[in-house]
């Protein structure tokens, strides 16, 4: 697990390679989702204290911490770990604008809205996202991922090719 500020930090050098700027909301989009498909993909947490419900949508628990807790020492598989978590993330949400990541994070059926249903909008005390809603939310991400790249497959491979003019004789 990491300390929240050292992904926010990799995720800004990226953006900033790539001439974006990147806002505090956009910032939390994307650190859930980053939580959510290391917690599906690995099976662990991203970082300490998990995600809560905040009005803006999901955002890490340590940001509603005051004071932020130091930034700890990196080992060098660390480092590596970052850089992967950080590139896996901005190569599938490169080109998804905030309006639409917004949408894909806090739509019907996402984690967020199970627990604003359930705290009935007032979510001043930011209460957790349980990692099992996430794992939910995320495992059909990548169930209708894997579905459809399964399909293309298949449509491929069945596709009717015309015999030969060898085997007709």
């Amino acid at each position: 697990m990491f300390d929240v500020t050292i992904i926010e930090r990799a995720l800004r050098d990226r953006a900033s390679d790539s001439e974006r700027e990147i806002s505090q909301e956009h910032m939390a989009l994307l650190l859930y989702w980053a939580y959510g498909w290391t917690l599906a993909n690995r099976g662990s947490r991203l970082f300490d204290g998990g995600i809560v419900a905040s009005e803006i949508g999901p955002m890490p628990r340590q940001w509603t911490e005051r004071p932020r807790p130091p930034i700890a020492g990196r080992r060098k598989t660390e480092a590596a770990s970052v850089t992967w978590i950080v590139e896996s993330t901005w190569v599938s949400l490169a080109r998804v604008q905030r309006p639409v990541l917004l949408s894909m994070t806090t739509g019907e059926g996402s984690a967020w809205r199970t627990v604003m249903d359930r705290h009935l909008g007032d979510v001043t005390d930011f209460p957790v996202i349980d990692d099992s809603l996430i794992l939910t939310e995320f495992g059909r991400r990548i169930r209708r991922s894997f579905d459809a790249r399964s399909r293309t497959t298949r449509a491929h491979l069945t596709t009717r090719r015309s015999p030969s003019p060898d085997l007709e004789r």
